[in-house]
């Protein structure tokens, strides 16, 4: 019991905003009387189509573009920097502090951090097809819940607006 009091309390508590998404291929012919297809070539290419639209979801450009469109990389939860070691922690105990400057980032160094925030968030990014259906439930967990439901309705808008530049 004390060890689960312990677990609990020092647990992060993360929320989960869902969001479900239809994914319809194009239709360039609407009368019926104009379809040519064999329906079994139609449903292969239904189910490639969905795989490629389960890729695009958690995929780093869509990722990279609710990025640049929220500023995540400037959100407390992304731009933590990288966690210290032990001997860097318990060094900052007992040595001098000094008032260097930090240098500035250069192109690469900015590429792996985003990079790494990029990572994160794939990290927390949920896609899962509903059965049956051309929906897909969307997640994606953060510690802030107004952040999660933020991160959520923006790779909707953003996946859409994908669909419609591609299309």
């Amino acid at each position: 019991v004390a060890l689960t009091a312990i677990a609990t309390s020092h647990a992060i508590p993360t929320s989960q905003a869902p969001v479900r998404l239809q994914t319809d291929p194009n239709q360039p012919n609407i009368l019926p009387s104009k379809r040519t297809e064999v329906p079994e070539m139609a449903y292969v290419l239904s189910q490639e189509y969905l795989r490629t639209q389960f890729n695009v979801l958690e995929s780093r450009t869509l990722a990279r573009r609710v990025i640049s469109k929220l500023k995540l990389e400037q959100s407390p939860e992304y731009a933590a920097p990288a966690p210290s070691t032990t001997i860097g922690r318990f060094s900052k105990l007992w040595l001098p502090q000094t008032t260097e400057t930090a240098a500035p980032e250069t192109p690469s160094d900015e590429d792996h951090r985003l990079s790494r925030v990029v990572d994160a968030f794939l990290s927390r990014l949920t896609a899962s097809p509903i059965r049956n259906s051309r929906l897909v439930d969307v997640s994606f967990v953060s510690r802030d819940p107004k952040l999660a439901a933020d991160i959520a309705n923006t790779l909707a808008d953003e996946y859409i607006q994908m669909t419609f530049e591609t299309g």
